[in-house]
């Protein structure tokens, strides 16, 4: 998650409902595709549009506002549809982050909680 959080920053995991998330939150998750864990950053909800592009990230064609690099040149413009308990997240160094721009959403089924980084 850098530039966001140095590696070795320790978090604690907050146990809550996929639900009780909001945008921005950052998730700790198990893929089932690969059963690895990640911490990533909680862009889209479901039932949203999220699209891809060099000019940042749209959600239901709104530009998302975020304080560190949008997206790299290398993404191509990808359009993303939620369904129904499907979440969209990225890595703060998009450059360098294996997230939903590879692996596409996540279900809410593979949320664990919310990561806060501890102080």
């Amino acid at each position: 998650m850098e530039p966001s959080y140095p590696e070795g920053t320790q978090m604690r995991i907050e146990e809550v409902k996929p639900t009780e998330l909001t945008r921005g939150d950052l998730i700790y998750f198990k893929l089932e595709l690969n059963s690895q864990y990640y911490v990533k950053r909680l862009i889209g909800l479901p039932g949203e549009t999220i699209k891809l592009a060099p000019a940042g990230i749209y959600i239901d064609g709104v530009l998302l506002s975020e304080h560190y690099d949008v997206i790299p040149e290398s993404y191509d413009t990808k359009t993303f549809i939620l369904s129904e308990d499907t979440y969209f997240v990225l890595g703060d160094n998009r450059p360098n982050s294996l997230d939903s721009n590879n692996f596409g959403a996540i279900l809410g089924s593979e949320i664990i909680g919310r990561a806060v980084p501890i102080d």
